[in-house]
């Protein structure tokens, strides 16, 4: 059955008394896709009258500076949690006092460069009187290292939300170029079939350049808009404006693109000052590499560390 032409018992999330669960893989002050769109989702569904736990991870205060902004470190959840609401609350203007939260316990892993669980079995984590319906935020990153029961077993209904091309970083090595990760594409698309079929009902991809898994697959936007952003349309809307680009220093968020491309540019055209001027907002892994070949390139780049994204500049 098309759980979205056709909705069971199960998969109708309208039905009065549904409590549902949205576990995802990242927790703010971390200021990543994956701790702030399941958050707004939580938040809203939670405002609108449904029974909404959202589960998040915990890690220790060691790790906690690895992701977190300088000076914001949390000795317990509950004191993250707080903040989880203050920002919901100040930053995204949703008010949402009957939302749960629930950690699971995690620990930062360098070489994936994301966060991955300390625990067997998330799905333990939620009290058995609570598991109805589950949003699984990343599902195949979530089950790479689940050791527990079947969510689908666990919960009436299990809903997927691909956020990422896991197969776009397993094909590209650090530095953005390609070079012997067809094997590792190859085992990570087995894998995450794999996990995706065994743990959820249907998967919604928030784009279509993400990789169908088995199964039910729908590609909807469910990505959440905070109210600054909307703020600051109105503002400037009027005024004419430049480029910019936002994203993690990371090359395969597209900086090894932007500066192949500006250099095949200036190849093409012979000329230095016809090439667009461009600020990137964005820190991580691969920043003094980026900064660098952008030196050695003498491209018109003036690269920012990572600024929240509704920031004045």
């Amino acid at each position: 059955v098309n759980p979205v032409l056709n909705p069971t018992a199960a998969s109708n999330l309208r039905l009065p008394g549904r409590k549902i669960a949205v576990v995802t893989t990242a927790a703010l002050p971390w200021m990543t896709g994956t701790s702030i769109n399941p958050l707004l989702r939580a938040a809203y569904l939670s405002k609108a009258g449904y029974d909404v736990t959202l589960v998040v991870p915990w890690l220790k205060p060691e790790q906690q500076a690895i992701l977190f902004p300088q000076g914001l470190a949390f000795d317990r959840p509950k004191n993250q949690e707080q903040y989880v609401r203050w920002w919901c609350e100040n930053r995204a203007a949703v008010e949402c006092p009957n939302l749960r939260l629930r950690w699971y316990p995690a620990r930062y892993a360098p070489l994936l460069g994301c966060i991955i669980q300390d625990v067997d079995d998330i799905t333990a984590i939620v009290p058995p009187h609570e598991q109805d319906a589950v949003i699984l935020e990343e599902p195949e990153h979530l089950n790479w290292y689940h050791h527990g029961v079947r969510w689908t077993d666990a919960y009436k209904h299990v809903v997927g939300i691909a956020h990422t091309n896991y197969l776009q970083y397993a094909r590209f090595d650090n530095n953005g170029m390609v070079k012997s990760g067809y094997a590792k594409e190859a085992f990570t698309r087995v894998m995450n079939n794999i996990v995706c079929a065994a743990h959820t009902d249907i998967v919604v991809k928030l784009s279509a350049t993400l990789p169908d898994v088995p199964g039910e697959n729908l590609v909807c936007n469910v990505h959440g808009v905070r109210a600054e952003f909307l703020a600051i349309g109105r503002v400037i809307e009027a005024r004419e404006n430049g480029a910019y680009f936002l994203g993690k220093a990371d090359f395969t968020k597209g900086y090894r693109e932007m500066i192949d491309n500006l250099k095949l540019h200036r190849g093409n055209s012979g000329a230095t000052d016809d090439l667009p001027p461009i600020d990137t907002y964005g820190s991580g892994k691969d920043y003094d590499q980026i900064v660098a070949e952008i030196d050695a390139a003498d491209l018109p780049i003036t690269p920012h560390s990572a600024l929240d994204h509704a920031h004045p500049a």
